[in-house]
């Protein structure tokens, strides 16, 4: 007997990006580029790590929900220069979309406590090939 809302879990994009950010701090996440790998991104899964990468080819006002994940992230909006405008803590299977601010290339998804372990906040930057140079 299956459950009626039952998916069948995504892979992970196989593409990753070692990001390294200004104190020093580094790590190597899959990186979401397409809007089928967008739609999945940490959907469904019991364990999060080692996070996910949202890319965009263009700055624009990008946002993340939470529907379908199950466990709490938190995520960090990436400026075309690589810097993180904002981190915010995102809560399991909420349907609120959480945007940025101000046009953003990318989107950082960890599992929540990450950041303030690495010592990222709202103002630190990142630089990683893989991020769009502008």
């Amino acid at each position: 007997m299956t459950c009626p809302n039952a998916f069948a879990l995504e892979p992970l994009p196989s593409e990753t990006c070692a990001l390294t950010f200004n104190n020093g701090a580094s790590l190597t996440v899959p990186v979401a580029r397409t809007a089928e790998q967008m739609k999945h991104g940490l959907m469904g899964r019991i364990d999060p790590a080692p996070g996910i990468l949202f890319v965009w080819s263009k700055p624009a006002i990008r946002g993340v929900w939470m529907k379908d994940t199950e466990v709490p992230l938190s995520a960090a909006w990436i400026d075309s220069r690589g810097k993180i405008q904002a981190v915010l803590n995102l809560d399991p299977l909420s349907r609120e979309k959480r945007s940025s601010f101000l046009p953003a290339i990318a989107i950082l998804e960890l599992p929540r406590g990450t950041f303030e372990s690495i010592g990222v906040h709202t103002g630190s930057s990142v630089q990683a090939a893989c991020l769009p140079r502008r």
